[in-house]
C-alpha cells in the first residue's frame, strides 16, 4: 500500500478536480485511490477521511456552505490547535498581548451617574432651555409659511387658468374626426375624354423659328 503524504493528496486536488465538493472527493477517491492510501471518506458530509492507523484528515474547508467559492481543498488533522505546534511559527507582531491579570477588580461604584448629574446641572435651568429648543423646533417645522405661500401662488394659478381648462375639457372633437372618416381615401382622376373643342381665341405659344443666317451661340 501506498504510503499517506498529504502535501501529494492536496496537490492532486487541487490540479486535477478544481470544483471543490463531496462528489468530486468520491470522484478523485475513485479515480485515484492511491493518494488516500486506502482510507475511507467518512463524516457529516463525507469530508473526512480515515486511514488505516486511525489519523483522520479534514479534506474540505467550510464543506457545509452552499455557496461553492467559499469552498477549498484543505488536508488537515481536525481538532483544536496546539499552542506548542511550532510547524508554522508565526513572527511576533506589533501588539503586546493583554494581560487580564493587570486590570483592577470592579469596585461595585457607578462613576458614571455621577459624572452626568454633575454636567446636568452645570445648565442650569435646564428645563427651561429644553423647553425653548423644543419650541423653536416646532415653530420651525410648522406648515404656516407654506401653507401661506401655497394660497398666494398655486391658489391664484388655479383661479387664472381654471377657465382655460374648463374650455379644453369641454371641446369634443369627434365631429371633425368623423367628417375627416367620411372623405374618400384616394386622389381623383379624369377618366373621361375631353370632347370640348379648345377655345379659337387661344395664343400661338409656340417657340418662333430661327433664323439660319444667325449663328447659335454655343
Amino acid at each position: 500500500m501506498t504510503p499517506f503524504d498529504p502535501t501529494a493528496l492536496l496537490a492532486m486536488l487541487l490540479t486535477f478536480y478544481p470544483l471543490v465538493s463531496v462528489a468530486e472527493l468520491q470522484r478523485a477517491r475513485r479515480e485515484r485511490p492511491d493518494y488516500f492510501a486506502g482510507g475511507v471518506l467518512f463524516g457529516s458530509t463525507g469530508e473526512k477521511l480515515r486511514l488505516p492507523d486511525g489519523r483522520v484528515f479534514d479534506l474540505i474547508f467550510d464543506a457545509s456552505n452552499p455557496d461553492p467559492t467559499r469552498r477549498r481543498w484543505q488536508v488537515i488533522e481536525p481538532g483544536p490547535g496546539r499552542p506548542d505546534d511550532e510547524t508554522f511559527p508565526l513572527e511576533r507582531g506589533p501588539f503586546t498581548p493583554i494581560d487580564g491579570g493587570r486590570w483592577p477588580a470592579p469596585s461595585g461604584v457607578n462613576v458614571f451617574v455621577p459624572l452626568v448629574a454633575a454636567a446636568y446641572a452645570s445648565l442650569g435651568d435646564a428645563d427651561g432651555l429644553f423647553g425653548r429648543a423644543a419650541s423653536t423646533i416646532v415653530e420651525a417645522s410648522s406648515p404656516a409659511a407654506l401653507t401661506t405661500m401655497f394660497h398666494s401662488t398655486i391658489d391664484k394659478a388655479e383661479g387664472t387658468i381654471g377657465s382655460s381648462r374648463n374650455r379644453l375639457n369641454a371641446a369634443d372633437p369627434s365631429d371633425i374626426i368623423i367628417a375627416s372618416g367620411g372623405q374618400v381615401p384616394r386622389i381623383g382622376k379624369n377618366e373621361d375624354e375631353f370632347s370640348e373643342p379648345p377655345p379659337k381665341d387661344v395664343p400661338d405659344i409656340r417657340p418662333p423659328t430661327r433664323d439660319p443666317r444667325i449663328p447659335e451661340l454655343s
